[in-house]
This record gives C-alpha cells, sequence and structure tokens, in this order.
C-alpha cells in the first residue's frame, strides 16, 4: 500500500525594495531567477508568489493551493491591495 501525502507549504524569504521609479521590486533568494515589481507592495508580493509558484512547477515540484503557502489560484492570489503604500519605503 503506498500513502499520498499531499504537498507541504513552503515559506520564502522576500527581499522587496522601491526603484527609483518608485516602482517595489523584489525577489526569493531561495529560487534561481525568481523576481518580480508591483507599483504597490501588495502586488509586488502577488508577482513574487506567483513567479515563485511558476519556478517550483519549472523545476517539478507539485504546487497545491494552500493559503499559507505558494498558489497560483485566483483565490488565494486576490489580495491586490491596490492603494497600499502608497508612499514611504519597504
Amino acid at each position: 500500500m503506498t500513502a499520498s501525502f499531499p504537498p507541504m507549504a513552503r515559506a520564502f524569504s522576500l527581499l522587496i525594495d522601491r526603484d527609483e521609479d518608485g516602482f517595489f521590486v523584489g525577489s526569493v533568494p531561495e529560487l534561481a531567477c525568481c523576481h518580480a515589481q508591483g507599483r504597490t507592495r501588495a502586488e509586488c508580493e502577488a508577482n513574487l508568489r506567483e513567479c515563485a509558484a511558476l519556478c517550483l512547477e519549472a523545476a517539478g515540484e507539485e504546487v497545491d493551493c494552500d493559503p499559507d503557502g505558494i498558489c497560483l489560484c485566483e483565490a488565494c492570489s486576490d489580495s491586490s491591495g491596490e492603494g497600499e503604500d502608497a508612499g514611504g519605503g519597504p
């Protein structure tokens, strides 16, 4: 008998800063080539979440819908937060 376990949620570090044009730019250091940007911090985080999920899928890892982990579905990533972080630093 073989047991099937759901994929575990994984935690990653996000490095986010503002560029000279005011955009938020970020990366996930644990994943090669995982970089994204956004007009708001929340948009940058959502883009990083999607980028991380795509990097994991490309590496052959199973990506499951987990609100506390990495997910591509609309329900989990629908926290756009437009209008947040209009000023100030990261």
